[in-house]
C-alpha cells in the first residue's frame, strides 16, 4: 500500500479534528508513457507511474475558490530525483464548497510534456 500512497495525493476532511472522512483522490495516479526518458539519463519508463510530489498546497483565490496545487514528478529508479525539473508538471484543482472536486488542470508542463501529450489520470478506490 505504501507505493500507492507515494503516487497519489489523498484528501481527508474533518469537522472536529478527531473524526476524519475516508480519503478521496485529490491528485490521482498518472501513468507515464512507456518509452519516456529523462534528458541526460539512460533509464526508460515501462509501466511506471509519476510521483505526486508531496510539497503541495492550498490557496484561496480572490473569488473565494479553494484551490489545491500539486506536482507530478518522475522517478524512473530508486535513487532518481522526482523534483529535478524533469517531471510532468504542476497541477491545480478546485475543491468546491460541497466537497466535490473540479477537473485537474496542468498550469505548467515541464519541458518533455505539453497539452498535446494525452494525460490519463487513474482514479482508484482507496483500500485503507
Amino acid at each position: 500500500m505504501a507505493s500507492i500512497l507515494l503516487r497519489a495525493t489523498y484528501l481527508f476532511t474533518s469537522k472536529d479534528g478527531y473524526n476524519w472522512s475516508k480519503p478521496i483522490d485529490l491528485f490521482p495516479v498518472y501513468r507515464l508513457p512507456d518509452g519516456f526518458k529523462k534528458k541526460d539519463d539512460t533509464a526508460v519508463a515501462k509501466n511506471i507511474d509519476a510521483v505526486m510530489h508531496q510539497r503541495m498546497g492550498f490557496y484561496t483565490a480572490k473569488n473565494n475558490k479553494l484551490l489545491a496545487l500539486g506536482y507530478y514528478g518522475i522517478a524512473l529508479y530508486a535513487k532518481d530525483d522526482p523534483n529535478d525539473g524533469n517531471g510532468v508538471g504542476r497541477v491545480v484543482r478546485e475543491i468546491n464548497k460541497d466537497g466535490s472536486l473540479g477537473p485537474i488542470y496542468f498550469i505548467r508542463y515541464n519541458h518533455d510534456f505539453n497539452e498535446k501529450i494525452p494525460i490519463t489520470l487513474s482514479i482508484k478506490k482507496f483500500k485503507g
